[in-house]
């Protein structure tokens, strides 16, 4: 009917189309003023400044199952203390692997992300850690590196057992339990507050700070943050006074007091990380990896260095093709 209406009473099909009339362009007529460009202000010497620490490495290459967006408050809270953050991503074709345990070892690949990095986070691997790959997060640790372990268990494909792979090292431990409180709680049983903050947490105290899933940490750390008296676990049954964060590390691998562990990811991100004082546990986690500054040895060169490298070569003998050759190789 609608068609009929249109095509045969008011003949819409019939009607011809004319377009306005538009005055021609001009392509030289410039509509409103634009300011004069001036340059910006450089600094006089970029070589006198401070070194910039190295940028924070965050494990994707395990097939952890996080949205990298969702590290974006994080990422800003080390931006703003001059730190960068990079994803490890992995180059392994899962779907050649015949089964879970031929997960190829990667440990190349984290060397070359941990040559200018000041410090590493890893979230809930959904595969192990090779022992090589192990091996290089304690060497990167014992040089002055800050490493940051988290077992959420509401993350996909979360185990305790995978990421105590690389914590054990670090004297810490997860356990393969979840926190939950029916007494005090944010709308969630599994939604617990956190009650009591001491040693580099204490200045925390009196915050009013939840986590969204958890569970307790045990070993050889240094409690932080304790949960409240009324959270419960699903397996350690007839305690209370949980650690939720705690400092790890071991004086025989030369790591102590460098390796932070929370069993809460949810916390430090968007919407949790707007609840209550939920963000001064994320500045306190920022905080943590930017104190991380490997020395510079070595086994470091060049990557310590900065843009600008001077050569000097001291050699007894003459200078010829062959020490030219050599300087510029080493320039280079």
């Amino acid at each position: 009917v609608p068609f009929y209406l249109r095509s045969t009473i008011l003949g819409y099909n019939q009607r011809s189309y004319k377009p306005p009339a538009i005055d021609a362009f001009n392509i030289a007529a410039t509509p409103a003023p634009t300011p004069t460009a001036m340059a910006m202000n450089q600094p006089s010497s970029q070589s006198t400044q401070a070194l910039r620490r190295g940028p924070v490495v965050i494990d994707l290459a395990h097939f952890n199952r996080l949205n990298p967006s969702s590290f974006q408050p994080l990422q800003a809270a080390l931006a703003a203390q001059g730190i960068g953050s990079r994803f490890w991503l992995s180059k392994v074709d899962i779907g050649k692997l015949t089964g879970y345990l031929d997960f190829p070892d990667q440990s190349d690949a984290l060397a070359e992300q941990l040559t200018d990095a000041s410090g590493l986070i890893v979230i809930s691997p959904f595969f192990l850690w090779s022992k090589a790959e192990i091996a290089l997060v304690e060497k990167f640790v014992a040089n002055g590196g800050r490493l940051l372990l988290i077992s959420d268990p509401d993350v996909q494909g979360d185990a305790a057992i995978v990421t105590n792979m690389l914590a054990e090292p670090f004297g810490v431990v997860f356990n393969d339990d979840y926190l939950y409180d029916t007494v005090a709680n944010d709308e969630n049983y599994t939604h617990f507050f956190q009650k009591t903050f001491t040693n580099q947490a204490s200045s925390l105290t009196g915050s009013k700070i939840v986590f969204y899933g958890g569970r307790s940490i045990s070993g050889a750390v240094a409690a932080q943050v304790r949960s409240a008296p009324t959270t419960l676990s699903s397996l350690r049954t007839g305690q209370s006074g949980f650690t939720t964060v705690g400092i790890g590390g071991q004086s025989a691998n030369q790591t102590s007091g460098r390796v932070l562990a929370l069993s809460d990811y949810d916390v430090l991100a968007e919407p949790y990380v707007a609840r209550y004082d939920n963000r001064r546990i994320l500045q306190f986690t920022a905080d943590f990896l930017a104190g991380g500054q490997p020395e510079d040895t070595l086994a470091n060169f060049p990557a310590y260095l900065g843009k600008t490298v001077a050569l000097v070569v001291d050699s007894a003998d003459g200078v010829n093709a062959d020490l030219l050759s050599q300087g510029a190789q080493l320039q280079q």
